[in-house]
């Protein structure tokens, strides 16, 4: 486990490698649902959809505090990840805002999974989610 004098750094912009420095509204959307597309994907065969759905829910509930916003994302827990609402949810508060509060729940998740699992194994889990994207920054909701 992580000593808290050796906390590990965390990606501080894990959205910046998936938008253009102009981004809009319908691009940071985008690029939020896309994440969050990769990460249940990436944890999906591991603590299946009810799993995402509640580190996505636990998530959102301590990234509220800063993002009371983010309180409505909360999704059914029997239900999979509706990315359809999450992407209406940050389309509905512009791009900044959807950036910053995107990033700021995205931290929370690595914070909870590397509470449960610890940092190398969270780092595995979220590679693919996190790392750069197999196509060009998105601008104007296109690559």
């Amino acid at each position: 486990m992580v000593q808290a004098s050796e906390t590990p750094e965390r990606p501080p912009d894990p959205l910046g490698h998936r938008v253009a420095a102009d981004v809009d509204a319908a691009s940071a959307a985008a690029a939020v649902v896309a994440v969050w597309r990769d990460v249940d994907r990436a944890l999906r065969p591991v603590i299946g959809a009810r799993g995402v759905v509640a580190l996505f829910n636990r998530s959102t509930h301590v990234a509220a505090t800063a993002y009371p916003w983010l309180a409505l994302a909360a999704q059914d827990p029997a239900a999979p990840l509706d990315l359809d609402a999450l992407h209406a949810l940050f389309l509905a508060h512009g791009a900044q805002q959807a950036l910053a509060g995107g990033n700021h729940l995205l931290d929370q998740l690595h914070r909870l999974l590397e509470h449960l699992v610890g940092h190398p194994l969270t780092e595995q889990l979220l590679r693919a989610a996190w790392g750069p994207p197999d196509h060009p920054p998105m601008q104007d909701g296109h690559p």
